[in-house]
């Protein structure tokens, strides 16, 4: 068995952790549900999220490799990268203008 990966990040002492956690991504009413954790803490080594749970369990249970960057979130809220969902106008018309003005120098 190869050995565990040790964590090079912990942010620990994270207030509230938002985790969205579940068996699939959430539709309709269920992005209403979040995962949240209490007192958190998050383990990574580089692009591998390690653990995510309790700081009691996270910290006592995930070995940290030498220089490992240890984040205090301060009792602050950690979320997921969240994309910003937004939405434009269809527009229907074709865009001759627009390209005109631009080669004008125009923004």
């Amino acid at each position: 068995m190869p050995p565990a990966k040790k964590a090079t990040l912990l942010i620990k002492n994270i207030g509230q952790l938002i985790t969205m956690e579940g068996p699939a991504p959430r539709l309709g009413d269920q992005m209403k549900e979040l995962g949240l954790i209490e007192s958190g803490a998050v383990a990574i080594a580089g692009e591998e999220i390690l653990a995510v749970g309790k700081s009691e369990d996270i910290e006592g249970h995930v070995d940290l490799a030498e220089g490992c960057h240890v984040i205090d979130a301060g009792k602050g809220v950690v979320t997921p990268g969240l994309i910003d969902p937004h939405t434009h106008p269809v527009f229907s018309k074709t865009r001759e203008k627009e390209f005109e003005m631009r080669i004008q120098g125009k923004t």
